[in-house]
């Protein structure tokens, strides 16, 4: 017997899933919520890393932390706040006053060997600034293959647009080999040894503070075990005596 044709104005009805498209169905879901929990898994892993690592800084207890946080920023903020043509030697003055106070705070905690990484870095930028009158010397054509704007000869010696160094070209700068030679494209800039290394000594320093996190739980397993161990002794010995 045909079917008679839907009234005028209406859509037949759906057809009723089948069991096989009804499973398909139920396994995406899942297979979706199992994926959102990996991911929620995952995320938390992460948050959990970050936090136990900032908590091994903290407890790493770095000397005079607050005065090295200061004198970056000194070597910074006048930079950032001003045109790079006004108060030049009032700004060269900081820029060497924070790093008298960077290295000296920095001496303190010469016993982590982070540290010490990230002072002889400081040291030659130090003494390529001071060489130089106070402002570290950028290479020309170290920016030029670094991908940066190309600036002209009558920018020589006057205070780059980004930052705390002056254009110089090699036969003009003092211990050039300490100076700004190295172009990193990658992230559009010029870089000198002492960056290096000061770079190298900061992925250190989350070396040590993971390491020393690490240490530290391991240390704080045992005592709790030898603590746990001496109580059982105790009750024990005080059982026999009973």
């Amino acid at each position: 017997m045909a079917l008679s044709p839907a009234p005028w104005g209406l859509s037949p009805p759906p057809e009723p899933m089948t069991i096989l498209q009804q499973e398909m169905s139920l396994s995406n879901q899942k297979g979706a919520e199992a994926e959102m929990d990996q991911v929620k898994k995952g995320v938390f892993v992460r948050a959990s890393k970050l936090n136990s690592l900032v908590a091994n800084m903290a407890a790493i207890k770095i000397k005079f932390g607050w005065l090295i946080i200061l004198a970056v920023l000194l070597q910074r903020m006048p930079f950032a706040l001003s045109a790079p043509s006004s108060f030049v030697e009032f700004k060269k003055a900081l820029l060497v006053l924070s790093y008298v106070l960077l290295l000296w705070a920095l001496s303190w905690n010469f016993h982590h060997w982070s540290i010490r990484i990230l002072l002889l870095g400081t040291v030659l930028n130090f003494a390529a600034i001071v060489a130089n009158g106070g402002l570290m010397p950028v290479s020309p054509a170290a920016r030029l293959q670094a991908g940066m704007p190309a600036i002209g000869q009558p920018g020589f010696g006057k205070v780059l647009p980004e930052g705390t160094g002056v254009l110089l070209p090699l036969d003009q700068t003092n211990l050039w080999f300490l100076s700004d030679i190295i172009p990193i494209s990658l992230v559009g800039g010029v870089f000198s040894p002492g960056d290096v290394l000061i770079g190298v000594g900061l992925f250190a320093f989350f070396v040590e503070a993971a390491r020393w996190g690490n240490t530290h739980s391991r240390k704080s397993k045992l005592l709790i075990s030898l603590m746990a161990n001496a109580g059982l002794s105790h009750k024990i010995n005080k059982g026999r005596d009973n």
